[in-house]
């Protein structure tokens, strides 16, 4: 599935635990955007390849392992409501992300399959990416900087979970060959 921020959004606006907050929608449109911009711009996926010699295109599809680590992430924020917040992303991230498509290059192989993990992941840049865009949204209070936080750790080792399959498709010739794949998220 292409990233989208609309589609991110209803995720985690639908999976919303907290039905007549004011503020967790704003919450919602800036995770998405900031989460978007990060896993396109910020995380990498690297593989290998198997296949014939060549210079091929790579692209196939991530999967991620588990949730937990954004529950875990909220545990040091006081409040119900912080709690509520964290299973809402939990389960909008969920049902909003269950894969991700990359694509990518590899040298050595022309023709054949891949297996990618992420590689980079960086928390930093998605709290910086996180935290502007929940000011641009009028999400500047004293906690909006613990929560941007909190959110940009659980996600970051929720995305640095993912694994995925995929093709390499160009040219080459009837050589057998293995190589590296480096990709980005689409």
């Amino acid at each position: 599935m292409a990233l989208s921020v609309e589609a991110l959004r209803a995720s985690l606006l639908g999976a919303s635990l907290v039905p007549d907050s004011q503020v967790y929608p704003w919450i919602a449109l800036a995770t998405a955007e900031a989460i978007v911009n990060w896993m396109t711009t910020s995380v990498v996926v690297q593989g290998t390849a198997t296949g014939v010699i060549g210079v091929g295109t790579v692209s196939g599809t991530l999967q991620f392992v588990s949730l937990a680590q954004l529950q875990a992430s909220f545990a040091s924020l006081p409040g119900k409501s912080s709690q509520l917040i964290a299973q809402s992303l939990q389960q909008g991230l969920a049902s909003g992300l269950p894969s991700v498509q990359y694509q990518g290059t590899c040298v050595a192989v022309g023709s054949g399959t891949d297996v990618s993990f992420v590689t980079q992941a960086p928390q930093p840049s998605l709290y910086a990416i996180l935290l502007s865009k929940m000011e641009g949204q009028n999400l500047d209070g004293l906690s909006a900087p613990f929560l941007a936080n909190a959110i940009s750790q659980g996600v970051a080792s929720f995305v640095s979970t993912g694994f995925g399959f995929g093709s390499v498709s160009g040219g080459g010739g009837n050589i057998p060959a293995v190589g590296v794949s480096v990709s980005k998220l689409v």
